[in-house]
């Protein structure tokens, strides 16, 4: 099945020239060719990809984390690792510019919780990476929104398809092996069986050099 969706990549040395974004340009939906995943928290077949003009959607069956005395560490960590196999396209280039998903967590003193977003195409470089990192004694419900700034020029590459991969990886970690053994604490993303992760785009045309 073709999924319409907003693209996001790094930009490559090879690609056809970009100009800066104009506050006058409306950039148009792109299609992605194919989509895939892999980890605990998106299994194959289970992803939910949705976009608009200038936001990328992702849901996500992450599941509960929780992390106490007795509980096997495989209950503490999660992750998904998605693909996104874009066509050449050699008028547009997008970047992504912020991160935002919904999120309860409850930890004990001496619990630290990390979200970890990485971004890339393989063989390209740079690469996107951004942690958000909360520690206890803590008790928060709502949605973590995180701006990831288009300064750093991570724009996806012109006249050439490519696939776009974003890893996520979820784990609720003890800070010290040695104090507060007895800690306890949960990270639920998103409501129920559904995790939404909510990417900002910025856009700029491309142009020969």
């Amino acid at each position: 099945m073709i999924i319409s969706v907003l693209f996001l990549a790094v930009s490559s040395s090879l690609a056809p020239k970009a100009v800066d974004a104009q506050s006058d340009l409306s950039p148009p939906e792109f299609i992605v060719e194919e989509v895939r995943s892999f980890g605990s928290a998106c299994p194959e077949g289970t992803l939910d990809v949705y976009s608009s003009s200038g936001r990328l959607m992702i849901n996500t069956n992450t599941p509960e984390l929780v992390i106490g005395p007795g509980i096997s560490a495989r209950y503490s960590r999660s992750n998904c690792l998605i693909n996104l196999r874009i066509p050449a396209n050699d008028t547009w280039q997008f970047s992504l510019n912020s991160f935002a998903f919904d999120r309860t967590l409850e930890l004990d003193e001496g619990l630290r919780a990390d979200v970890r977003l990485k971004t890339y195409v393989a063989y390209l470089y740079p690469d996107t990476t951004f942690t958000d990192t909360v520690f206890g004694p803590i008790f928060t419900e709502g949605t973590s929104e995180n701006d990831l700034g288009i300064e750093q020029g991570f724009w996806s590459p012109c006249g050439r398809d490519f696939t776009y991969n974003i890893s996520l990886a979820y784990s609720l970690k003890r800070v010290s092996r040695r104090e507060h053994r007895g800690a306890e604490g949960f990270m639920q993303l998103g409501g129920g069986d559904l995790s939404s992760h909510r990417f900002g785009l910025s856009w700029r045309k491309c142009t020969t050099r």
